[in-house]
């Protein structure tokens, strides 16, 4: 039997696992969209580039209202 490696051209093997994985955070959000939204691309993603965007230590979203924090020092 032969390896899937001499079966699956690398960039092909790269190029499905990278459209699978859009196509499962697509649907996901798809028929989750709060829970997608808020618990993973604003954690991640999203929130992070607020907080630096202005300049505060990190950007808290709740209820739909984002506070952003700054560092005391």
């Amino acid at each position: 039997m032969a390896a899937i490696a001499d079966r699956v051209d690398p960039v092909r093997g790269w190029l499905a696992a990278a459209i699978v994985a859009v196509v499962a955070v697509a649907g996901s959000a798809v028929a989750f969209p709060q829970q997608v939204y808020s618990e993973f691309l604003w954690q991640y993603f999203w929130g992070p580039i607020d907080a630096d965007a202005h300049d505060a230590a990190c950007a808290v979203r709740a209820d739909g209202v984002v506070r952003r924090l700054a560092e005391e020092s």
